[in-house]
């Protein structure tokens, strides 16, 4: 008896991404260009491969340190320099927004990544002479701390939270004052407009 051969339908990650993210800017509150939330999305789109954003040096997946991606870049010829740079712009800005609470745990902080990934599609920017793409360069440099939110807002982390994750939300909220880790909590029932913030009953 022949088998039935039934086709599998895929998910669209893309247009998945391109809601999400369509909406995240909304609530923001900032503007960005079309090109710039396509390449959002399509930076999100192409770090569903784990290939794509870690190196496998024998012991498993390794994410290298955005300062030997700055040096590459440094020692790197021209077109070479540009490569090295927009993976460093696009690893800082993917890691800092889809793992934001792994970039609080590190040994550098979240600054650290806006400033490096911030410089380096700045400098892209100034190296690039199509107008388009300096200007889209342009706006990932001078947005990259909004973006950063942006993604964050979409990543699965920031969907569901358990106790000690809220816990760390709320121990980092106290200290920056972050919007976004507070519509968390609010959202998770902790009343921050209140002088003792107390959890709503």
């Amino acid at each position: 008896m022949k088998k039935e051969r039934r086709i599998i339908r895929r998910p669209n990650t893309t247009e998945f991404f391109r809601a999400r993210i369509h909406n995240a800017i909304n609530h923001s509150g900032i503007t960005t260009s079309e090109m710039a939330e396509f390449y959002i999305v399509n930076l999100l789109d192409q770090y569903r491969e784990v290939s794509k954003l870690f190196a496998d040096e024998g012991d498993g997946p390794v994410l290298q340190p955005l300062a030997l991606m700055l040096e590459e870049a440094e020692q790197a010829d021209a077109l070479a320099r540009r490569t090295c740079l927009k993976r460093l712009g696009d690893t800082a800005l993917y890691v800092a927004g889809f793992f934001t609470d792994h970039v609080h745990k590190s040994l550098v902080n979240l600054n650290y990544y806006i400033s490096m990934g911030g410089s380096a599609y700045g400098t892209l920017s100034a190296m690039e002479r199509k107008k388009a793409i300096q200007e889209l360069y342009y706006e990932l440099a001078t947005k990259f701390a909004v973006l950063v939110k942006v993604i964050a807002d979409v990543s699965p982390w920031s969907q569901h939270i358990d106790n000690q994750q809220l816990v760390r939300v709320y121990a980092r909220w106290l200290e920056s004052g972050d919007e976004r880790l507070e519509a968390i909590l609010k959202r998770e029932g902790i009343d921050t407009d209140d002088e003792q913030h107390a959890i709503n009953p």
